[in-house]
């Protein structure tokens, strides 16, 4: 071999080494971008998943929060329904204090029903005090009287067909005369405010004893005759005439009075008083 072919060989064996080199490394190289690019091919797709995760979470989020809410309005009570609990709460409160309360109790108030007990304590929307009570227990026992004194007069008009127009000279003659048995405690409670014939006896035959009124400043006092009943403030009524015609006097031409204004005007200051409790119990009891 000649010294160029010598060299030649030499430089193809040199260039061969060095392209086998860098063929090596360029097939890493290749490999290591594919691997890359795989990877953050990869990498891109678990960040589409997050994302997707982290919306699908928040829907879930979103339906569990309006699933409760949905819940929660369904298990909550109505304005309604909260306002008939309330009432109830005081049906049951009037009762208990009735029952602990035996001074309070008439033997009419078992002809009450379930209505009157409903009605008064609608009416009665403030139950705290006593006088709050007794306005309330007060109401209960002139919605008894009423019931009863439908059966009383009943039972006064078959009397006095039977007995040609004249009245009995005792509430107890009536009692035959009911369309169901009565209570004679009942009867007892009231008298004959007039005998003999009936005559114009249309509202004051029969009246209830002063002494049977429970509470004077609370209850009313019941007439009955032959063709219906009134009713009157159970406690005297005069001192509070005799006041506004003390007003109207002092006064002429101007409107009602207000109560504060209107007890001054009362002789007895133990009546004024009396007559604003009263006021004030009523005003409470009108209060919603």
């Amino acid at each position: 071999m000649t010294t160029n072919s010598k060299g030649l060989a030499a430089a193809l064996t040199v260039g061969v080494f060095f392209t086998g080199v860098a063929w090596s490394e360029w097939r890493t190289v290749f490999r290591q971008r594919t691997e890359i690019a795989r990877l953050e091919r990869q990498a891109a797709g678990i960040e589409r998943e997050i994302r997707e995760l982290h919306a699908q979470r928040t829907a879930d989020l979103q339906a569990f929060q309006a699933a409760r809410d949905q819940v929660a309005a369904a298990a909550a009570p109505s304005a309604l329904e909260s306002r008939v609990r309330s009432v109830f709460a005081r049906v049951d409160s009037l009762k208990e204090r009735m029952a602990r309360s035996p001074g309070q109790r008439i033997p009419e108030l078992q002809l009450l029903t379930a209505d009157d007990w409903f009605d008064s304590a609608q009416q009665n929307s403030h139950l705290e005090t006593d006088d709050d009570f007794r306005v309330a227990l007060g109401g209960l026992r002139n919605k008894a009287m009423n019931h009863f004194l439908g059966q009383l007069q009943g039972a006064l008009n078959s009397y006095l067909k039977s007995s040609q127009g004249q009245l009995p000279g005792d509430v107890s003659q009536l009692a035959p005369f009911f369309a169901s048995p009565v209570d004679a405690a009942a009867l007892q409670r009231y008298e004959m405010l007039k005998t003999g014939v009936a005559g114009n006896a249309t509202h004051g035959a029969i009246g209830e004893k002063a002494s049977a009124v429970v509470d004077p400043d609370f209850d009313e006092m019941i007439k009955i005759g032959t063709d219906g009943w009134q009713t009157e403030p159970a406690y005297d009524t005069k001192p509070l005439h005799d006041a506004l015609n003390a007003f109207n006097t002092a006064n002429p031409g101007q409107a009602e009075p207000t109560p504060d204004l209107l007890a001054t005007y009362f002789k007895d200051p133990a009546q004024a008083a009396r007559f604003l409790e009263r006021e004030k119990a009523n005003e409470r009891e009108r209060a919603p």
